[in-house]
């Protein structure tokens, strides 16, 4: 177990990035032992895998939005879901708007948009609400920029 980032809903309930078995936990108030809420299948590049999970931002019906960071990638985890869905990056690692580059830290606004922090780009970038983008894409270069 190597822990990564941890999150706290209002309830006390715990989520915790578990870096080293590349998975996120989740340990309710008085628990003694956690439960495993996404990835834990194994290190890997599949929509039920993950690879070294960094920062995380859980949402009021416990939404997880999980930096992925050697997928390059964040991944919205509904509650319950056996898979995750890619919301930005997930490109390969790289320097382009629709790329990212071992994303560490990940927040949503009130208002949809994605803040990433990426170790290796050395960059913050905003990715706007899936409501302001084409219904043929979910994140696209022309949405993604660098926060300045």
């Amino acid at each position: 177990f190597y822990a990564g980032r941890l999150c706290v809903t209002a309830s006390g309930t715990l989520y915790i990035s578990d870096h080293g078995s590349s998975r996120v936990q989740r340990w309710l108030p008085g628990a003694t032992h956690g439960t495993t809420v996404a990835g834990g299948n194994g290190d890997g590049d599949g929509l039920h895998q993950l690879s070294k999970p960094c920062g995380l931002f859980i949402t009021e019906d416990e939404t997880l939005y999980i930096a992925d960071k050697r997928n390059h990638r964040i991944v919205k985890w509904p509650k319950g879901a056996k898979a995750g869905v890619v919301v930005a990056g997930g490109h390969g690692s790289g320097s382009s708007m629709h790329q990212l580059s071992d994303p560490v830290d990940v927040v949503l606004d009130a208002a949809g948009t994605l803040y990433v922090v990426e170790i290796t780009g050395n960059r913050v970038t905003r990715w706007g609400p899936p409501s302001e983008l084409p219904s043929d894409a979910l994140l696209t270069a022309s949405y993604a920029e660098p926060v300045r």
